[in-house]
């Protein structure tokens, strides 16, 4: 998992979650020229690559491996809890977004979005 947009990603339409995909090479782990740092996540940003005393916004963004099969439907992004707003991002584009702190997210992912391989979720 990589900051730079938002993620805690399950996609609930899979049987089975995919393998994470290969670790990027340090070169290839920036995004519009944001260098991005590896964290994990669910979790607190505090002591996981930011202070205790930032208040703002960070992104986060995470990549899934979809096989052929996978890919055969829609699919359904379901980020979790989230203080306190979100926006998602699936492959560049906007899949949905809420506001409000421990708000139920879930946000559809049309078919036409998904890729056999890396798929990009922010």
């Amino acid at each position: 998992m990589l900051i730079a947009a938002l993620l805690a990603s399950v996609l609930s339409a899979l049987a089975a979650p995919p393998a994470p995909p290969a670790p990027s090479a340090p070169a290839d782990r920036t995004v519009s020229g944001v260098q991005l740092h590896p964290t994990t996540v669910p979790g607190r940003w505090e002591g996981n690559g930011l202070a205790a005393d930032v208040d703002g916004v960070a992104w986060y963004v995470g990549e899934i491996t979809l096989s052929d099969a996978d890919i055969s439907g829609d699919l359904v992004l379901d980020p979790g809890t989230m203080d306190d707003d979100d926006e998602a991002w699936f492959n560049g584009t906007r899949i949905g977004a809420t506001k409000g702190f421990g708000a139920p997210r879930s946000y559809a992912v049309p078919r036409k979005l998904l890729r056999t391989g890396v798929n990009r979720i922010a």
